[in-house]
C-alpha cells in the first residue's frame, strides 16, 4: 500500500531524512516512534505531499507521487489527522465532514450527509453533528477530524501525534477510535508517543533516530528485545529506567 525508497529531505541545508526506505502492506498498522526532532513528522508530511521531498520515490496504492496532478490524486488516497484539529470554526461538525466530499469529489450533498452521519456514529460524534467546534472538547474535535479524513474514503490513514495536544483525560477516547479503525483493517501509519497504545495496536514499530530508521520490527519484538542502542535508550526514557535492559 505504501512504498518509499531512498527518501531524503533537508531544511536550510540540514539533512532531516537520510535515505529512508520502507513498505507498508494493505491493512497493516505501523507506529513510528522516536525522540523529538528525529524526523517522524517530516516523513509523514512527505508521504502526504505537505512537504516536498528532495529526492527518492513515494508510491501510494500503486501510484508514484510526482507533480501537481499526482498530488491531487494523493489527496483522495491518503487521509491525515494532525496534532491540532484544523476544523473550520464557522462550520458545524457535519459541515466540516461533508466539505471535501462535496467540493473536491463532487458528491451530491444528500449522499455526503448520509455517509457523514455514518462516520460520525462510528467515531461517537453523531449527537454532535450540528454543534460548532468551539463548543466541543479537544477529544471530540479530534474525533470529528478523524471522521472528516475518513469521508474521503482513503486507502491509507496517517496520524501525526493525534493525542499530543489533548488533556490526559481525553486521550483515551481518540485512541479507542483509532483501535476500532485498526480492527476494521484500515492501513495506518501513526506517529505517537503513546507506547502502550503502540504496543497493543501496531503490527510493526519503526524507530527513527537522527533522520534514519534504526529499527523496523514487529512491535512485540522491538519492545522485548531491541537491537540498537538508540532504541534501548529511547525505551528507557519513555518506559522507565529498567526498560529494554
Amino acid at each position: 500500500m505504501i512504498r518509499v525508497e531512498n527518501l531524503k529531505k533537508s531544511f536550510d541545508g540540514k539533512n532531516v531524512l537520510h535515505d529512508i526506505s520502507f513498505t507498508v502492506e494493505e491493512g497493516e498498522v505501523v507506529c513510528v516512534i522516536g525522540a523529538s526532532g528525529s524526523g517522524k513528522s517530516t516523513m509523514l508530511r512527505c508521504l502526504n505531499y505537505l512537504e516536498q521531498k528532495d529526492s527518492g520515490t513515494i508510491e501510494i496504492s500503486g501510484s508514484v507521487i510526482e507533480g501537481r496532478r499526482a498530488e491531487t490524486e494523493l489527496r483522495q488516497k491518503v487521509g491525515m489527522v494532525f496534532q491540532h484539529f484544523h476544523l473550520f470554526p464557522h462550520k458545524t461538525v457535519l459541515e466540516n465532514v461533508i466539505e471535501a466530499p462535496v467540493h473536491v469529489l463532487g458528491r451530491k450533498k444528500d449522499e455526503a450527509v448520509a455517509e457523514a452521519m455514518v462516520l460520525l456514529e462510528k467515531v461517537g460524534m453523531k449527537e454532535k453533528a450540528d454543534d460548532y467546534p468551539a463548543s466541543l472538547s479537544g477529544g471530540q474535535q479530534q474525533r470529528a477530524a478523524i471522521a472528516r479524513a475518513l469521508a474521503m474514503k482513503p486507502d491509507v490513514m496517517l496520524f501525526d501525534e493525534p493525542t499530543s495536544a489533548l488533556d490526559p483525560e481525553l486521550v483515551g477516547e481518540v485512541l479507542e477510535t483509532m483501535k476500532q479503525l485498526a480492527a476494521e483493517g484500515m492501513t495506518m501509519m501513526i506517529v505517537t508517543h503513546e507506547m502502550n497504545f503502540a504496543r497493543e495496536v501496531s503490527d510493526r514499530m519503526m524507530l527513527l533516530h537522527e533522520g534514519r530508521i534504526v529499527e523496523d520490527r514487529p512491535s512485540k519484538e522491538l519492545f522485548s528485545s531491541p537491537r540498537e542502542e538508540a532504541t534501548k535508550a529511547f525505551l528507557r526514557r519513555v518506559l522507565g529506567s529498567t526498560a529494554a535492559e
